[in-house]
């Protein structure tokens, strides 16, 4: 889920860049508080900043979840860097690795948290709510159908050894 926060995040601090304000985010503020992932201050500035161009606001609108596999090929080393070069701000990391026995754990963690998530009954309900307000971009009926299948139904394991698959 903080991954899904992160993403959001940097897509309102790239509006904001883009509109004209500077941000100082914190993370995680309140250390008892465990649903308060960050806290973002906005202050009015009249230059953009390089780090976040006006390419990246226009992608925002073009952005798609790709939920195929992916193609078995080497991420070309200049992209690479351009995604190193896009880690500027304190703490924040990347890691890329073609070690295939840290793969396949990183791959683990991840089937064992969609199953944790989908065994708690509190996400399943948020999860059915955004679906259920269209928020992925599904047709009406597809979207309602799904919210009372997400919410009613612990499909943990399918989907779990489904995004395994991919």
């Amino acid at each position: 889920m903080h991954v899904s926060i992160g993403s959001a995040l940097e897509n309102l601090l790239i509006a904001a860049e883009h509109f004209g304000y500077a941000h100082q985010v914190t993370y995680f503020p309140e250390p008892s508080n465990e649903e308060l992932a960050a806290v973002v201050r906005f202050t009015p500035r009249e230059q953009t900043s390089a780090f976040r161009p006006t390419a990246l606001f226009e992608a925002i609108i073009a952005r798609h979840t790709n939920r195929q596999a992916y193609q078995a090929r080497s991420i070309p080393p200049e992209d690479l860097q351009r995604l190193h070069d896009c880690c500027v701000e304190e703490g924040i990391q990347m890691h890329v690795t073609d070690d295939p026995d840290l793969k396949r754990r990183v791959d683990e963690l991840m089937v064992h948290a969609d199953a944790l998530q989908f065994a708690d009954p509190a996400w399943r309900d948020e999860l059915g709510y955004w679906i259920g307000q269209g928020a992925f971009g599904m047709p009406w009926l597809v979207s309602k159908v799904a919210q009372l299948a997400v919410t009613y139904l612990n499909m943990g394991k399918g989907t779990a050894r489904r995004t395994q698959r991919c």
